[in-house]
């Protein structure tokens, strides 16, 4: 997890050179890494032990008649994403209320991971401890079509994860996708983190092509003996013989600037040996992984907001795309580390206006939060009216914020022996 975040000589101030570094160190790990994979069998196996994915909501990613979301309450404009989706075991797809509802049901339901959503209130960082949603608590970072482009801070937070072992799900969609109508498409979202990492094309060795693919149905497999591309498409969910787009995107893919890349599906017409025509793709970058895939349509279930026009790709019959989303999500989270001990992921909202009474929702993991025993503080000039404890993992705090109170908190979750904590995790703004 420190093998970037240690050595701050690499990225230093994040000028032209520190980057440079962090890319030779990207490219060179990414290579050993892939190495040490061809000495083993393909790595298709279902994870030992439940692994964290966290599917974004703050690129405006139920705009217009998109719901890529696992879970929300309402409806557009005012559709809200809880961090953990509820019910927290749901036991159909219906139980969540989203477009992807399928996927991170049937993730949870298999004991494959804990899933949850970053709010678009949420904020996009790496080893920043005042985030209780930092993506280094998560193994696989999911966004799905985004159209709010990514801030510089925001692409190298995504690439620092990458590079220290996470995994990245990248999904796109075809050019002019502009949902929101602020001048930003899916591809150019992408192309523009792919950037970051230097060069005018970037150097992961995947490009998006700015173009409206209507109606393919890509099923030309790329090399399953790659023991990457082997456990993807013929991984523990099942064999994968191909998908869909419906208005979407294709890749370039550039061995020569990255080894590691590989075409995972190819359109038809297109040879799996060849570099275009790519749907889908797979690289790694330091010691972290990357799938992307061109368009969003075989990800959607049919199910979310009934005020948009919903269509079922995830069970359409001309493509596999259960089998290739699950797969690839495990695939992903190969070489994450994440520590394991009890933490806050949710503070739920994340200030208050003070003179004003507030009623937070506090989400944790492997918590031990009791009735009676389990307190939470502020600090001076914030008051604890109550604090209602729904489980292990969730309470909700009523808390009454004194009129000369400002700025910044640190709040502290205390069960016992246990105590979580969030620096500068709340925000109270002045009268």
């Amino acid at each position: 997890m420190n093998s970037v975040l240690n050595q701050r000589h690499l990225i230093g101030g994040r000028g032209r050179k520190g980057w440079t570094g962090l890319l030779i160190l990207a490219v060179l790990t990414g290579c050993s890494e892939l190495a040490r994979d061809r000495s083993r069998a393909s790595t298709a196996e279902m994870p030992e032990r439940p692994i964290y994915v966290l599917f974004d909501n703050t690129k405006a990613e139920t705009a217009g008649n998109a719901d890529w979301v696992v879970d929300a309450v309402g409806r557009d404009p005012g559709r809200i994403t809880p961090i953990v989706p509820l019910p927290r075991n749901p036991r159909m797809e219906t139980d969540w209320d989203g477009a992807l509802s399928a996927w991170g049901v049937e993730l949870v339901r298999q004991g494959v991971a804990d899933v949850n959503s970053l709010p678009s209130s949420g904020r996009m960082t790496y080893l920043d401890p005042t985030n209780p949603q930092d993506l280094s608590k998560y193994h696989v970072f999911v966004v799905c079509e985004p159209n709010i482009a990514f801030t510089r801070a925001e692409r190298r937070a995504i690439m620092e994860f990458v590079h220290n072992g996470g995994g990245l799900f990248i999904i796109a969609n075809h050019a002019g996708a502009d949902r929101n109508n602020d001048g930003a498409d899916p591809p150019e979202i992408w192309n523009a983190l792919f950037r970051e990492t230097g060069g005018p094309r970037g150097q992961l060795g995947v490009w998006f092509n700015r173009e409206n693919i209507r109606h393919e149905d890509p099923d030309v497999r790329g090399d399953v003996t790659d023991p990457d591309v082997g456990a993807i498409l013929n991984g523990p969910f099942g064999s994968v013989r191909g998908s869909i787009i419906r208005s979407g995107a294709d890749m370039i893919i550039d061995p020569d600037v990255n080894p590691t890349v590989r075409g995972v599906l190819f359109r038809r017409g297109f040879s799996p040996q060849g570099r275009s025509g790519v749907f889908a793709a797979l690289c790694r970058w330091g010691k972290g992984r990357v799938f992307a895939i061109g368009d969003s349509s075989p990800a959607d279930d049919g199910t979310g907001d009934t005020s948009d026009r919903l269509f079922d790709g995830w069970r359409d019959p001309a493509g596999t795309n259960r089998e290739l989303f699950l797969n690839a999500t495990v695939w992903l989270a190969g070489n994450a580390v994440v520590d394991e001990a009890p933490t806050l992921i949710g503070i739920t909202p994340n200030r208050a206006r003070a003179g004003r009474t507030a009623r937070l929702l506090i989400n944790a993991r492997k918590s031990h939060f009791s009735p009676g025993l389990t307190t939470v503080s502020l600090g001076e000039g914030v008051d604890i009216e109550r604090v209602t404890v729904i489980d292990r993992e969730t309470l909700t705090v009523t808390l009454f914020v004194q009129p000369h109170v400002a700025g910044p908190r640190t709040i502290e979750v205390i069960t016992g022996d246990e105590m979580l904590r969030v620096p500068d995790g709340f925000i109270i703004d002045g009268a």
